[in-house]
């Protein structure tokens, strides 16, 4: 049964192939010119998610000792014991979280880049719009998860390798959340974007620690963070 599964999942469901022939993966691209230079200091970064495994894997990561910037999800930020470089939310609620909670040791010396789609000047300063799809609110609404977006958005300032922390993708609760909690209730949509992406040639630049983006998109060792 393994075995099948196995044929099934990663031979036909992700065999590569081009971007453009599959229906769930979304391009973005910046809304207003940034000059990403600053920002990227290290070809590896690394996404944190709020997923109750977000410890495990930070220590797992923080294990290889590995150079690396850091782009924070939603409230993983304030999990955290180093300055960020990029933080990205496309939740209203986060928005007003970070501007209530943001303490000035958690933002990177060049300033923390803050990433939303959309226009959206309160609490943001990095705005992205979904390519192909401007007036489509069910695109800006978003069908991947807040993480995939900063994965996308990762790539596209030019990082050479993706690594995620928390961000299992299963209906858990929380790192800031009591055990028991129920988690997120994903839709099948959100799968299938996943999925899609990890067919992709730039999902090859991404791995995760854990839960299940780590099966669709493989696990990270120290020799593919260091670029070998």
């Amino acid at each position: 049964m393994q075995q099948v599964a196995e044929y099934t999942f990663k031979r036909r469901i992700l065999a590569p192939e081009s971007m453009d022939n599959l229906p769930f993966v979304q391009k973005i691209s910046p809304l207003v010119e940034v000059d990403f230079k600053p920002h990227v200091h290290h070809d590896l970064v690394l996404i944190t998610g709020d997923g109750w495994c977000l410890f495990d894997d930070l220590a797992a990561f923080n294990a290889l000792e590995i150079p690396h910037d850091l782009f924070c999800v939603n409230r993983s930020i304030r999990a955290m014991t180093r300055p960020a470089n990029h933080w990205a939310a496309i939740d209203t609620e986060e928005s007003v979280w970070l501007s209530q909670y943001l303490t000035p040791e958690l933002v990177g010396i060049n300033g923390l880049l803050k990433h939303t789609i959309g226009w959206c000047p309160g609490g943001f300063n990095c705005w992205w719009r979904v390519d192909d799809k401007p007036e489509d609110i069910e695109f800006l609404l978003w069908a991947g998860s807040t993480s995939y977006f900063a994965i996308l958005a990762a790539l596209y300032m030019g990082y050479r390798r993706v690594v995620l922390a928390g961000v299992p993708m299963d209906c858990k609760h929380h790192w800031y959340e009591p055990e028991g909690t129920n988690g997120p209730s994903w839709k099948g949509q959100v799968f299938h974007t996943w999925m899609d992406f990890a067919r992709t040639k730039p999902a090859r630049n991404v791995r995760s620690m854990s839960g299940y983006t780590a099966f669709m998109l493989g696990e990270p060792d120290k020799e593919w963070m260091d670029g070998r």
